[in-house]
């Protein structure tokens, strides 16, 4: 065996590579033949599924070897010292060697046998192991159904196979006659630097791209579910860990459960011992005149703000056609407070109907069964069936398997929309970075409710074409830009022109595609209700200067053709959305639950209400933020609404302590101090 030189550790780390990422194919192919193909829960699918599922766990797991990788490499360059350090190198690769394998293989077959027992890839239900009764989980887990014990011997088998195999590959290397010079040398390790690079980083480049972004996810659901790899959920699952490991009640109010609990309610003279959250957050239907609903659909449009409907922009005409609709005794609109201040924050609140508190609802699945108080859960109840439509991907903040968990039936996103709208016909281009583009999400909703017109639904609808890049195709949409830019460049509050008409611009588009859908549908299936909102407060304001109001404020709009909603309040924030939509659809005397308190209904019995939202609350008089108050009447300096405010703003940390409550204990409060 000739001795080792720097050539040939290059190509040892290529082969180690390589090797790792046969490893991984080989393992998602037990997957599919052990799980999807012998026990069914694939359903056929085609070949270029399967292709295009290899490619997407290519660049997955590409992050994971290229770490590894890069620690074999740094080891093997030991190799070229003499004497203890090349000894003791020998000894730390063979050791490493081993322990990739073997934990690399368990990971995969562990994988298998958590998907036979809970229908899920690694998902938080792990945590159990940390956080739950740890007996009854092993229990589950080795009952002779899921055959816990063959995998512990198939892994074994498996890992001293591919064990032998690199060794094999390896001491072919090692024995060859590869020569080193410095100039071979350096075209190697450039070679090998671009490929480390390309498997880190998803490119060839020092910057890495955003695989759940960038990547188009197959249909099939279990292909869909394998694709991330077992390493990539379990960091998805230690992520929830560190964040619920580390959380308790007290961060979020110094009070005890019991005693925030009576303050939130308004219970301050109830002396129990327990409370319960089921019955004090239940609320029941007034709609004596029901007429039946057929199909819901809660649009939230991606940064749509109240102020895209102010004065300042009205000559420019940014959201004219909901204007439009909104001259109709069918629609209202009102300005409501954010609940979170990005989208996946601001989907944890709409999906869970819990207050934002910072623990990721998406990245928790298998933590919690469905909250009582989800969409998901009380339309089902209601008796539709749950659609979620994503414009993005699929895997996107494992958006998949987290509607799922909360009661949708199903979950559409780009890669079903663009297919739609090429078997249809419709134009290109079809999407950018961050998924389909507005016009083609909403035919593709449009086309699969007529399909399924007779199937009652609720769908909840996730726009992305107005985020940058913004680079939609305006000149298919009759969008007049020379209006745009003599406006921009005539006004002299706006500082970064050509950041703003690209803004600007984009907001027209999405005020015509949101408008087009609904006048569509109304007119196909009349008894149908639309809801508009945003996920957050749109940071793009083209002003210096932007006032509490403004960077909280989102609209809340309601239209339906065959209901003439009537205005409860005047001032609500995204929790409030599902109650205002049930007491308009359900039943007289239905009864759920819910944070929130509608603020629509079918009849005229108007109050004044405070908000909660996610950095301010506010009521009709003022909005506050924990620092400082602005009051909408700039004469109002009244000490009553100071001190209203502070309150207000006690109460939303005691929403948040009391979602985080239901999160990890469910709805029985008790006299605990965590």
């Amino acid at each position: 065996m000739q001795r080792i030189n720097f050539s040939k550790i290059i190509f040892q780390s290529f082969a180690f590579m390589i090797f790792l990422y046969i490893l991984h194919c080989l393992l998602r192919l037990i997957f599919i033949i052990m799980v999807g193909i012998y026990q069914g829960a694939i359903d056929k699918v085609e070949i270029s599924q399967l292709a295009q599922m290899f490619h997407n766990a290519f660049l997955y797991d590409g992050q994971i070897i290229g770490v590894m990788t890069s620690i074999f490499f740094g080891i093997s360059l030991l190799l070229l010292r003499s004497g203890i350090v090349e000894k003791l190198a020998k000894i730390l690769l063979k050791i490493y060697i081993i322990l990739i394998i073997f934990i690399t293989a368990f990971v995969g077959f562990a994988n298998i046998g958590f998907y036979e027992i809970y229908k899920e890839t690694f998902n938080a239900t792990l945590l159990g192991l940390i956080f739950d009764d740890r007996v009854a989980i092993f229990q589950t887990a080795l009952k002779d159904d899921f055959g816990i014990l063959n995998k512990i011997i198939l892994w074994l088998i498996f890992s001293f196979a591919m064990l032998f195999i690199f060794k094999f590959l390896n001491k072919k290397i090692l024995d060859s006659k590869i020569n080193s010079n410095v100039t071979s040398g350096i075209i190697l390790f450039i070679i090998f630097g671009f490929a480390q690079l390309f498997a880190i980083n998803g490119n060839i480049g020092l910057r890495g791209i955003s695989l759940g972004k960038e990547i188009i996810p197959v249909s099939n659901p279990f292909l869909r579910q394998i694709t991330m790899g077992g390493f990539r959920d379990l960091g998805y699952v230690y992520k929830s860990y560190v964040l619920i490991s580390n959380s308790k009640f007290s961060n979020y109010i110094d009070e005890s459960p019991l005693t925030a609990t009576r303050f939130f309610f308004k219970l301050e003279n109830n002396k129990d011992s327990t409370l319960n959250l089921e019955s004090l957050l239940t609320k029941e239907v007034n709609n004596p005149h029901n007429k039946q609903i057929e199909h819901i659909f809660y649009i939230i449009a991606e940064s749509f703000s109240s102020w895209h409907f102010d004065k300042d922009f009205e000559s420019l005409g940014l959201t004219n056609e909901l204007q439009k609709l909104l001259n109709s005794s069918n629609a209202l609109k009102i300005d409501i407070l954010q609940n979170a201040a990005n989208t996946i924050k601001s989907l944890d609140v709409q999906i869970s109907g819990l207050y934002q508190f910072e623990i990721p609802l998406n990245l928790s699945v298998g933590h919690n069964p469905i909250f009582k108080t989800s969409a998901g859960y009380i339309f089902k109840d209601l008796g539709y069936e749950n659609r979620f439509y994503y414009g993005g991907s699929g895997t996107w903040q494992k958006i998949d398997s987290y509607t799922k968990s909360q009661g949708f039936d199903k979950i559409f996103y780009n890669t079903h929309i663009i297919q739609n709208a090429k078997d249809k016909g419709y134009k290109a281009p079809y999407e950018n970075s961050w998924g389909a583009y507005d016009n083609h999400l909403y035919n593709f909703i449009k086309d699969n409710t007529l399909i399924n017109s007779k199937t009652k639904s609720f769908s909840m609808i996730l726009s992305t074409s107005y985020h940058p890049p913004y680079d939609v195709p305006l000149e298919q949409f009759d969008i007049e830009l020379d209006k745009i830019n003599n406006f921009v460049e005539n006004n002299e509050k706006i500082i970064n022109k050509d950041r703003a008409k690209k803004i600007l611009s984009h907001i027209i588009y999405q005020d015509k595609m949101i408008s087009k859908f609904i006048k569509e549908m109304a007119n196909e299936i009349p008894n149908s209700l639309f809801v508009i909102t945003g996920d957050h407060y749109d940071r793009e304001y083209p002003f210096s200067k932007s006032d509490l109001n403004i960077t909280n404020k989102i609209p809340f709009i309601i239209y339906a053709p065959n209901l003439e909603p009537k205005l409860v309040s005047n001032i609500g924030s995204h929790i409030d959305i599902v109650p205002s939509i049930v007491e308009l659809v359900a039943p007289n005397g239905y009864k759920y639950m819910s944070f929130g308190m509608p603020l629509f209904s079918k009849t005229s019995n108007k109050k004044n209400k405070n908000a909660l939202g996610y950095f301010a609350v506010s009521n009709e008089n003022f909005i506050y933020n924990g620092k400082m108050i602005e009051y909408f009447d700039k004469n109002s300096t009244s000490n009553d609404y100071e001190k209203l405010a502070k309150d207000l703003f006690k109460d939303l940390n005691r929403a948040k302590a009391l979602s985080w409550w239901i999160f990890n204990n469910g709805y029985e409060i008790t006299e605990s101090t965590d």
